[in-house]
C-alpha cells in the first residue's frame, strides 16, 4: 500500500480470510479520501466509473479485476516467484500481465476500502497520466506479441486485459467521440448516427457507474472543468509522444 493510503480496520482481516480460502491475488476498493478541488473530484469520479466497469462488471462477468496500484494483496510466495519479471517501469501493469498469461484469477473485494490520497492540481495530475501512459503503451507493446497464443489458448482474460490496453482514457474518449459525432455529419449525416448513439451508450454507462455521494452540485461545477482538463491532457500526451520518437 501506498505511503499515504489508508484502509479499514477490517482490512487485514478480509485479505488473510481470502489467503486461507486460496485467493492469489485481491484488489479491494480504492476511494478517494481528498474532493476538495475540481481536479481532485473528476479523479475519485473516474475512478469510480473504472471500480465499476473494470473490476466490479469484470469479476461478476467472469474475469479478473483491474489492478490499481494500491490496495493490492498478493501471495508472498507467488510474488517472491515472479517479480524478478518486472523489468522496467509500469509494475501493476507488467503485474497484470504475468497473472494472466499464467490463468490467475484477480479477485475484487468491493467491500473492503483503501483510501487514497488524489492529486488536488492539473498539474500534478498531468505528471501522473504521463507515467499511466507510458507504463500502458510499455505494456501493450510486449502483449500484443502474447494476443494469438492467448486467443487460441482460450485465455480470453488475458485477451480483455489488452483490449483494455488499447482503448483511450475516459477523459479522452468522450471529447473524441464527440468531436466525430459533430465533423462527420458535415460531410454524411448518416454516418454520424452510430456516433451519437456510441456517445449516447458511454455517458449512460459512465453515468450509472457514479455513486449517489458525487450526484451534487459541487461535482457539477467540477464537470465544467473537464474540457480544459482534457484539453491539458491531450497536449500532455502528445508532448510525450513527442518527446518519445526525438529520445
Amino acid at each position: 500500500m501506498k505511503p499515504n493510503n489508508t484502509g479499514d480496520n477490517t482490512f487485514l482481516e478480509e485479505i488473510n480470510k481470502a489467503y486461507h480460502a486460496g485467493g492469489m491475488v485481491v484488489q479491494t476498493h480504492r476511494v478517494s479520501k481528498n474532493i476538495k478541488t475540481n481536479t481532485a473530484i473528476l479523479n475519485a469520479i473516474s475512478e469510480e466509473i473504472n471500480n465499476s466497469l473494470f473490476r466490479r462488471g469484470h469479476a461478476r462477468l467472469g474475469f479478473s479485476s483491474a489492478l490499481i496500484g494500491s490496495g493490492m494483496a498478493f501471495n508472498y510466495q507467488w510474488l517472491k516467484d515472479n517479480i524478478s519479471k518486472v523489468k522496467r517501469g509500469g509494475l501493476t501493469k507488467q503485474l497484470e500481465a504475468v497473472l494472466l498469461k499464467q490463468g490467475v484469477f484477480i479477485e475484487y473485494f468491493e467491500h473492503v476500502y483503501t483510501y487514497d490520497e488524489k492529486v488536488k492540481n492539473v498539474s500534478a495530475f498531468n505528471d501522473q497520466r504521463r507515467g499511466w501512459y507510458t507504463s500502458e503503451r510499455y505494456s501493450l507493446k510486449k502483449a500484443l506479441k502474447d494476443f494469438p497464443k492467448a486467443l487460441f489458448a482460450g485465455n480470453f482474460d488475458y485477451c480483455d486485459k489488452i483490449f483494455q490496453w488499447m482503448m483511450p482514457s475516459k477523459i479522452l474518449l468522450i471529447p473524441l467521440i464527440i468531436l466525430f459525432a459533430i465533423i462527420i455529419p458535415i460531410f454524411d449525416w448518416s454516418l454520424s448516427i452510430k456516433w451519437w448513439v456510441l456517445l449516447f451508450v458511454l455517458i449512460f454507462s459512465f453515468s450509472i457507474s457514479v455513486p449517489e455521494k458525487y450526484l451534487n452540485l459541487r461535482t457539477f461545477w467540477a464537470m465544467i472543468a473537464f474540457p480544459l482538463l482534457s484539453i491539458s491532457i491531450l497536449r500532455n500526451l502528445f508532448r510525450s509522444h513527442k518527446h518519445d520518437k526525438t529520445a
